[in-house]
């Protein structure tokens, strides 16, 4: 016995949802949610591939889709990383005061002209430190935060602020 409703089966397209939709106006309505669901499926396949592929859904690579809030991260973090690939040695014995190396950090992103607010906060600043693999040691006998394992560069020049 044949079904007597189905949107999406053979039933549905055989007939041309003549038993089942009574008005043009709801079958038209039905027709553009399957082709809805048609691109949406396909949409879905298209990101699955991506993903397979290891190259990421789309919106990551358009950088005009993602929110401020997010792209100033992305400003902050490579601001970070240039700073620290210009003006950090790392040195396995060497010690260096944490607000020593952020106050350094904020110096270089005023003289690259950064927003304020591409200038990652203290907290987010040691954690990059961190990751980098310059973690936070004990405090010195004034409470301060001390790093081991990076040293600042002195005579940098021109290279100071990153220009080249």
């Amino acid at each position: 016995m044949k079904p007597q409703f189905s949107l999406f089966g053979p039933a549905a397209l055989a007939d041309g949802l003549e038993g089942v939709l009574h008005s043009e106006a709801a079958r038209q309505n039905v027709t553009e949610l399957i082709g809805q669901i048609d691109a949406i499926i396909l949409q879905l396949d298209q990101l699955r591939q991506r993903l397979t592929l290891g190259i990421g859904p789309p919106w990551i690579l358009d950088a005009m889709a993602l929110p401020p809030q997010l792209v100033e991260k992305y400003i902050a973090a490579a601001a970070f990383s240039r700073w620290f690939a210009y003006r950090v040695d790392r040195v396995s014995d060497s010690v260096v005061r944490s607000s020593l190396l952020y106050s350094d950090y904020t110096d270089w992103c005023a003289g690259q002209a950064l927003a304020p607010s591409a200038v990652m906060s203290r907290t987010a600043f040691g954690r990059a430190l961190g990751r980098e693999g310059i973690p936070a040691g004990k405090k010195d006998h004034r409470g301060r935060i001390m790093r081991r394992g990076a040293k600042l560069r002195v005579n940098v020049g021109a290279d100071r602020h990153g220009d080249q």
